[in-house]
This record gives C-alpha cells, structure tokens and sequence, in this order.
C-alpha cells in the first residue's frame, strides 16, 4: 500500500510540474519515459480523473519532440487523439442541448466542465433558472435521453442526470438551486444573470463570469470531493486578470495603493518603509492580489461600485470584459 501511495505521490507532482511549470518538466519527462504501459496506464487514469490529461501529455509531447524521443512522442501524440475524440464529440453535444435548450426558454449555463478546457470533465454540468419539466421535456423530446434515478440528495439539490444516446458523459442539470442541499438560491441566479460567452473549437457557450466560477469550484470543493484535484489549482491560477476600477455615480475614484502580493510599496530593496500611491486603476495578473485605501462614498452617491475593465486576452485567452465586483453600500452604523 505504501508504495502505492508514493507512486501516487510522484505521478501527482509530474502533473503539476506539466501544468504550472511546462519549461521546467524535464524531470517528470523523464519519469513518464521510463514508465511501463501498465504504469502509464495507471498515471493517464490518474491525469484523467484530475482533468489535466490534455494540458499535462501536450507538454510530454513537446518536450519528448525536441529531444528527439520519438517513442515517447508517439505514445503521447496517440493518447491525445483518443482524448480530443472524445471532447469533440461531447463540446458538439453540449452545444446542441445549450441551443435546444435556449429556444425552449431555459436559460443554460455551463459550469466547471468547460473550465477545464482544452481538458474536459467526465460529465457535463449545467445550471438554469427554468422549471425542471420544461429542461426534461426537451432532453427526453429533443434528445431521447434517459433520466437517470434520483437520489434523495439530488432531489433536495434539485438535480437531474440524463444518459444521452451517442454521449459518453453524464449531462448534470441543477436547476434553480446550487448546494449539496439545494441551499443557494439566490447564489445560483448570479450563474444567468452575470454569464457570459465563451467559444470553444468554433462553438459558443454561456458560462460562468470568473467570480461565480471560483464560486462554484469552492462549493465542489467544500460539499462534495474535501480535497482539491490538480485542475482545481491549475484553473484557478489561470482564471483572469483584472482592471480594477472605484466609481462612483459614473465618475472615477482614486484607489490608494498600499502593497502588491503583500509585499509593501518602495520596500522591496529593504532601504526604508514602505509608502502608498495614488492609482487611477489598478491591473492584477492571475493569482495576483493587492491591498489598498479608498476614501468611502457620501451619503448623496447613489451607486458605488468596484470593477474591472475589459482586458483584451487575446484570440486563445478567456474573455475579460466589463463588470461589477461588487457595490458599496453606506449605513448609519458604518
């Protein structure tokens, strides 16, 4: 037992040597070179159950190709047509049960599984804001799915799985109700009502905005797996990037900047104290974090809001567009 765990162990930090450090993976290169097919075998099952089987065997085989490992290329180049077979196959399925039901009036929204992109989850997750009869009439009408029983869980969380014909991947529909307990309802209607399009191998989806996708991936998190998977990490440090901007009633605010990542302004030398700046906005990379002073609104604005700007990504990047954080509300005891 132990040795499996420590083989465990060691497929696990090649993968998030793959994934976060693809320049510096030699080492776990190495170690995937070196393995036996069973072995393989073992650390392609644990990849795929991690969600990170595509984004760790690109950098196998880049790295293999430039080495002029031609064996270890090969393997990598045939496991990789296998697994982008299958995600074509369900992104075409996923996109016609978004439209069907989007032209029946049942707001969709994809959760977590296109976060994982170009990887993809083994079901299918979706949340919408319609009745549950409507969202099953058409998968058994439009699709001829199969509802799968329910368990007594799945009905407090208003939960629906369905088996479609020609689909490898479970379709999971929450409907109006986020939680193990179905407990978030006003939660679960930001998922529609803050969504946004993303476009995947020339096809368009709505997802979650960033925020509701840490959101969700923290609710997975703390209700149903109580560990965190390789792409839960590798996701969240590649969400998005932010523009961050104080406005109030449409006129913009000095944001006083304190420190970056905790370290504080001016002292990075260790010559003297640190010191704030006045910024007209402030940019965080992904994984980014700042600390910083604003002068709070008065009592005669009427919308105080903290945003971000549009982000221009580029053609592969997740769309950054313009958007509310979050509002400032005064009170009489603040």
């Amino acid at each position: 037992m132990a040795s499996k765990l420590n083989r465990e162990a060691e497929y696990l930090n090649a993968l998030f040597s793959l994934t976060l450090t693809p320049t510096q993976a030699g080492r776990a290169v190495s170690l995937i070179a070196s393995l036996t097919p069973i072995e393989r075998s073992e650390f392609t099952s644990l990849a795929d159950s991690h969600h990170v089987l595509v984004r760790g065997l690109n950098t196998v085989l880049d790295r293999s190709t430039r080495d002029g490992d031609t064996v270890l290329a090969q393997w990598a180049t045939e496991e990789l047509e296998k697994e982008h077979k299958r995600i074509s196959t369900a992104l075409v399925y996923l996109r016609d049960i978004c439209e069907e039901l989007e032209s029946a009036n049942c707001p969709i929204t994809v959760m977590k599984s296109l976060d994982h992109y170009p990887d993809l989850g083994n079901d299918l997750d979706l949340y919408s804001t319609a009745d549950e009869r409507a969202i099953c009439d058409v998968m058994t009408g439009k699709f001829n799915a199969h509802i799968e029983p329910r368990s007594w869980g799945d009905r407090l969380a208003h939960k629906w799985n369905f088996a479609v014909p020609g689909l490898k991947e479970s379709v999971e529909i929450h409907v109006q109700r986020l939680g193990q307990m179905g407990e978030h309802i006003e939660l679960a209607r930001r998922f529609v009502t803050r969504r946004v399009l993303k476009v995947v191998e020339d096809k368009t989806y709505h997802v979650p905005a960033p925020e509701e996708r840490i959101i969700v991936a923290t609710l997975q998190r703390m209700y149903r797996h109580f560990y965190f998977r390789v792409c839960d990490i590798v996701n969240s440090a590649a969400i998005t990037v932010l523009d961050l901007n104080l406005i109030y009633d449409g006129a913009q605010q000095p944001l006083q900047l304190v420190s970056l990542d905790s370290v504080p302004i001016g002292s990075q030398d260790g010559s003297g104290r640190g010191k704030s700046i006045k910024q007209r906005s402030i940019f965080l990379p992904t994984g980014g974090r700042a600390e910083f002073v604003v002068t709070g609104p008065s009592s005669e604005v009427k919308v105080a809001r903290l945003m971000t700007r549009k982000v221009d990504t580029g053609p592969g990047g997740d769309l950054s567009y313009n958007r509310p954080l979050f509002d400032i509300v005064t009170s009489e005891s603040g």
